[in-house]
Formats: C-alpha cells, structure tokens, sequence
C-alpha cells in the first residue's frame, strides 16, 4: 500500500502511525503545505488495511443533537488567567485529574513545537492553558491512550474535532465508557512549517531570540512574541499576518475546508470554546468576566460538565451560541488568494507570501491603528500635564 487516503481527505491526525502493527507509517510535513501526513514504508507494510479501516477522513462518525448549551465561567475569576476565554477546559482537567482520570491536552514545548502529551499529573494543566493556532503534532498519544484504557484507566481528552473523531475510531466498540472527549471550536489549522518560519523570520528582523509564544491577551486575539519577559512583538489579530491569514482561511489544512465535524450535530461528548456575541440579542449579567460557550450532546458529556463545582452554569439557547461561532455549523471557507499564497511561499518563502497576498490590505490597517495610537498617547500626556 502506498496510500491510505486522498490528500484532501487527511486531516493529519496521526491515527495511522500509531495503530499500524508494524510500524511502517510515520508523519511527515507535506512538501507543499507543511501539513502533517502518513508516508508508509513499503518496504515494511504488509498490506493489513488497518490504517484505512481506522482512518477518520474514510470513515462517517456518529454524530449528535445538543442536549444542553451553557454559557461557562470559573467561580474564581482570578484563575480564569491564562485560559483563552471563562477557563472551562482547565476545570475539566481539574475534575478528571482529582478522580484518577488521565488528561489529554495540547502544549507549545521549548522550540515552540504545538504537541498532544497524556498525562495525569496536576501541574500538567497550565501548559495546556491558552490558544495554540497551529496544527498540532499528536505523536504516539493514541497509542500510549490505548495502552492505558487495557489496563482500566480513563481518561479526559482535550482537542480538534478530528483528534476526538481518531480517539473516538480508537475506543469504538471497547473503551467508550471510559473517555470522555471534548473538542475545540475549530476555525481551521496552520502548519507548523509556516509558523516556525513566520517567526524566524520576525526574531531576524527585529534581532531578538524568542523566549516565550502567546496567542492570547487580556487584549484578546492578539500575537505576542517575547524576548525575556518583554514582549518585542505584539500585534492584534487583525494587525498580524499570520493571525490574519489564519483568521481568513489563508493557510489552512485543505480539508479543513470541508471538515465534516462542523455541524450542528456534534460528535464529541462535549464542544467548547469561546462564547462570541452573548448578550446581543439576550440579556447577558455578567459582562465583567471572559465567558465559554459549552455544548453538551451527551448524557456522559452532561454530567461530567455538571459535577465541576469550581464552573458557574448558565443555560443559553444553541441559536446564541451558533449566531456567534459560525464553525459549530459550518467549516471555515478557503480564501480566494490561498493557491496563490502557496505558488509564491514555494518560491520566494513565507514573508514574500504574506505581502503578496495580504500585505497592502495590512499595511493600511497598521497606519491607521499606529496613527490612532499615536494621538491617544500625546492626549494622555497632554491630560497629565495639565493636572499637574
């Protein structure tokens, strides 16, 4: 076998490589894209099919109806802190760690390297904290998951709609009762070979070493690059090429342009993310904090939910929260300008590709932005000056 699936229907999961009885598959960064996908040894294979029964891109997964929407939020505002918006993924890994439960979750390592690590240990909770907008490397976590589960464990796991969709492939017809899966409101997946050239070449053209990613802010979505604890780069989601290109379905996974995962119908236990737009057409109280939208489809999923003490619970119709996150409904649309990116990154590198695609609208964006920046700090002066 030299294949398992079309290009257009892998979503890079990593399923294969790590259920493959010989170990003949491994992933490897598309040539083109920098996406994760299989590349089999033939050498090695046997021509078992395993890989193809398995894989989620071939495969139809069961899907759900809503039972439960809730807007979520830690009763502890102070450690909402580092969560991407009302802290819900972090109380869950809180809950399940407490009762034994191994975690599933995604971290940026040391090369900032966007990885999946199984772990139960508590202090693993924080690395999984905040947004990390690049495809992740899953490894052999599903491997080391299904080792766990025949020996009785259980376990929480965090991620993409096609990373649970794989866990869900892995446990069917054994171990569901024993994993609760949670997915991502998922707006689509960079690479990783895009992002680490992006930010080379950021950190040489302003000549400063990178120590520390965050995707986040109190400011909202925003890049920041830090050099020590100063941050040298910080641009806001509409201001940073990638994040633009990421938030316009610039550079995408080309799958991710018809993910069968976004529908109504969910095929998680749970669906979370942020909750954009409560309190538009509906009285929202509590403006004060950041606010998660949480989707039960399951009975399993519902009491898991409910049984976190440290989460405050407020039903909300599912309508709300769709109105505010168009991929609980539908995948991401792919941008009129992405072949064109991907012509001219093939040939003249990642910057050349932002500034031929997006760059002139960006240029004009960050003039304004920078002008009205400009003001507002001579009117603060001018204020202090005149008070003293």
């Amino acid at each position: 076998m030299d294949k398992i699936c079309e290009r257009n229907q892998c979503i890079g999961c990593g399923l294969c490589s790590n259920i493959c009885p010989k170990g003949a598959i491994k992933m490897i960064e598309d040539k083109r894209t920098g996406h994760f996908v299989p590349q089999i040894d033939i050498q090695l294979c046997v021509d078992c099919s395993l890989c193809q029964k398995k894989c989620p891109g071939l495969r139809e997964i069961e899907s759900r109806s809503q039972i439960k929407t809730y807007a979520a939020w830690r009763k502890d505002i102070s450690k909402i802190k580092g969560s991407s918006s009302g802290g819900v993924a972090a109380s869950l890994y809180e809950r399940a760690v407490e009762e034994g439960y191994y975690i599933v979750g995604t971290y940026l390592n040391e090369n900032f390297q966007v990885k999946l690590k199984i772990t139960n240990k508590k202090n693993d909770i924080e690395l999984f904290k905040g947004s990390k907008y690049v495809q992740a490397d899953t490894g052999f976590v599903y491997k080391e998951a299904l080792e766990l589960l025949q020996k009785g464990e259980k376990i929480l796991f965090i991620g993409t709609p096609c990373q649970c969709a794989a866990m869900k492939v892995l446990v069917e017809g054994r171990y569901e009762n024993n994993v609760i899966l949670v997915e991502l409101i998922c707006h689509g997946t960079p690479s990783q070979k895009t992002f680490r050239e992006y930010i080379n070449y950021i950190s040489k053209k302003k000549k400063k070493d990178i120590t520390k990613i965050a995707f986040r802010s109190e400011r909202g979505v925003e890049l920041s690059l830090y050099s020590g604890e100063k941050a040298f780069w910080q641009y806001k989601g509409y201001e940073d090429d990638y994040m633009v290109a990421f938030q316009t379905g610039l550079i995408h996974n080309e799958t991710c342009y018809q993910c069968k995962y976004a529908n109504k119908d969910r095929s998680s236990d749970l669906t979370i993310g942020d909750f954009w737009k409560i309190g538009e057409k509906r009285v929202f109280q509590h403006p004060e904090c950041k606010v998660s939208v949480v989707v039960a489809s399951t009975e399993k999923g519902l009491a898991f939910l409910q049984g976190c003490e440290q989460l405050i619970l407020e039903e909300r119709e599912y309508q709300e929260a769709l109105e505010g996150n168009p991929n609980l409904y539908s995948a991401s649309k792919k941008n009129l300008k992405s072949e064109m990116f991907w012509n001219i990154y093939a040939d003249e590198g990642v910057s050349r590709a932002y500034s031929k695609t997006i760059g002139k609208r960006l240029k004009k964006i960050r003039f304004k932005n920078n002008v009205k920046r400009t003001i507002k700090k001579h009117i603060v002066f001018l204020n202090r000056k005149d008070n003293t």
